[in-house]
């Protein structure tokens, strides 16, 4: 580690422990045990859920919005290609909890619950 790398982090103040994460032996899986990878509801991460429905010229588009939060800045969360609004999910938690602000997460047409493929092959 470069000599001014551990000069800095000398002076920073420790990390604060992240919720729902455990450390040392805590964190290993008694015998017989088994991970829990089954689905959980939106609802365990976000408040509320809309369907927004817009039409245009070729017909109407519906983009799903998760929003969590009731005052402060809004954060507007983007996914990335491939993914849905629901990848902000544990980041909407987390950050609802150190932060009194307002979320909002989409899903772009093509991406999460409302994706579906029309009848020439196309998704939209």
């Amino acid at each position: 580690m470069a000599l001014e790398k551990q000069l800095h982090l000398g002076r920073l103040p420790p990390r604060p422990p992240v919720p729902g994460v455990q450390s040392g032996s805590k964190m290993r899986m008694g015998p017989g045990r088994k991970r829990d990878f089954s689905p959980v509801p939106w609802s365990q991460y976000f408040e509320s859920m809309d369907d927004v429905v817009v039409e245009n010229e070729t017909g109407k588009d519906t983009f799903r919005i998760y929003r969590s939060g009731s005052e402060g800045p809004v954060l507007l969360l983007l996914h990335g290609g491939g993914h849905s609004a629901l990848s902000w999910a544990v980041f909407t938690s987390a950050i609802t909890s150190r932060v009194r602000c307002r979320i909002v997460a989409l899903d772009l047409r093509g991406h999460g619950k409302l994706m579906e493929i029309t009848g020439n092959g196309s998704v939209t």
